[in-house]
């Protein structure tokens, strides 16, 4: 449909139901050594709505490898590996009709041993 820079935005999109995929990336510098890239993929099927109204639709080496984390009910479970550094978080949900979201935090979060 297009690209913007802008943080904000929309896009005009036919009635028709189709398939979308939104990807958005952001980054942030010094002072900032938390969550200093993100980004986000959403890919979900949308159609016409009634009305005039739009609705809206619903690691610990900066990201160069990644562990699963064992996931019991709605929490994951993280293994810090010894020493400081930053934790990277990623993550992907499917739903049952097919509609995915990922998304990537690089230094979400900081570790110093006790």
């Amino acid at each position: 449909m297009g690209e913007q820079t802008e943080a904000r935005t929309s896009f005009t999109v036919p009635a028709q139901e189709a398939a979308y995929r939104l990807v958005v990336d952001g980054e942030r510098g010094a002072p900032a050594t938390l969550s200093t890239r993100v980004s986000g993929v959403w890919t979900y099927r949308s159609g016409h709505v009634a009305g005039g109204t739009p609705a809206r639709l619903p690691v610990y080496d900066d990201g160069a490898t990644w562990t699963r984390a064992e996931v019991h009910g709605p929490a994951a479970v993280l293994r810090h590996p010894a020493g400081d550094g930053y934790v990277s978080l990623r993550a992907r949900a499917v739903d049952g009709s097919g509609n995915t979201a990922e998304q990537t935090i690089i230094r979400a979060y900081r570790i110093r041993p006790s």
